[in-house]
């Protein structure tokens, strides 16, 4: 047994609702329907699951020094290690996506909808994440503020069971439009120049057909692992946390993670996360 005067759970947007729904603090019904004595009925944990999703327009390139060329020859790859060893420069010292656009894609849309990545290396269509062995690049893509939601909720009493994600990815109409002129305008950017120059082919190129290209993202597009929202902050009485961090109706829990963003972000939320540990290293210290 183990006690304090005050706890900060950071343990993610999908851990922190699973382990206070664990603790008896959720949806009261639905914790009983488990078997779990309800300490505090907060209906909200759980909800407002928000993620950002991708797909990718993939392109064969000629040799143009990618990934895919420096990672398939042992001296190369080696020689990208030494660099970023000795000078902290090279492919080594950024992150997978070397250059970012942000596009508005309906007529009087007030910010930026949709985020485009270029990325200098290939994976093999519908192979997962295997690298091709020819030269190659892709753009990936994405809707930025999606409006679509999701729900953590609980499998079973059990500690060990894994809670139940249910992302709920392109529900809302306004994220399929979305995703389909995010999609085109990849593919769009992949074939102007200056790319032009470097494209040898196309090897997803979209179907003309809106409702089939759809069906074709759904089919392709992945998670970049940017959950947030399942505890979500506020000053309304339905909210998790106050703006203070403090878990409404439990003195001294603080959570301090995603999962109290009432939004997501437009780009990686790694930033803001960092904001709000920020924050609440500053209130515990008061």
């Amino acid at each position: 047994e183990v006690r304090a005067q005050r706890i900060i759970l950071t343990a993610g947007a999908i851990a922190t609702p699973h382990l206070l729904m664990l603790s008896g603090i959720g949806d009261g019904a639905a914790l009983q329907a488990l078997g779990i004595t309800p300490m505090l009925h907060r209906p909200a944990i759980g909800q407002n699951l928000q993620d950002h999703l991708i797909a990718r327009a993939i392109f064969r390139t000629r040799p143009a020094g990618t990934l895919n060329e420096v990672l398939a020859n042992p001296l190369r790859t080696a020689a990208m290690a030494m660099q970023y060893a000795i000078r902290r420069t090279g492919p080594l010292a950024i992150g997978a996506g070397e250059a970012c656009l942000f596009a508005r894609l309906t007529p009087g849309a007030e910010e930026a909808e949709a985020q485009l990545m270029f990325i200098n290396f290939s994976l093999v269509p519908g192979a997962g994440y295997t690298l091709a062995r020819h030269p190659g690049m892709m753009i990936n893509f994405g809707p930025c503020r999606p409006d679509s939601r999701g729900t953590i909720t609980l499998r079973s009493p059990d500690p060990a069971a894994r809670p139940v994600i249910r992302p709920n990815y392109l529900d809302a109409g306004n994220d399929q439009h979305l995703f389909v002129q995010s999609a085109r305008l990849a593919h769009q950017l992949g074939t102007a120049a200056p790319f032009s120059t470097l494209i040898e082919e196309d090897l997803n190129p979209p179907p003309a057909d809106d409702d089939a290209l759809l069906d074709e993202l759904r089919a392709t597009a992945t998670t970049v692992y940017h959950p947030c929202g399942t505890a979500r902050m506020g000053s309304d009485a339905a909210a998790v946390v106050d703006p203070g961090l403090r878990v409404r109706g439990v003195d001294g829990l603080y959570i301090a993670d995603a999962s109290v963003f009432p939004l997501i972000p437009s780009v990686n939320i790694q930033p803001a996360v960092m904001m709000v540990a920020e924050q609440a290293a500053g209130l515990v210290r008061l």
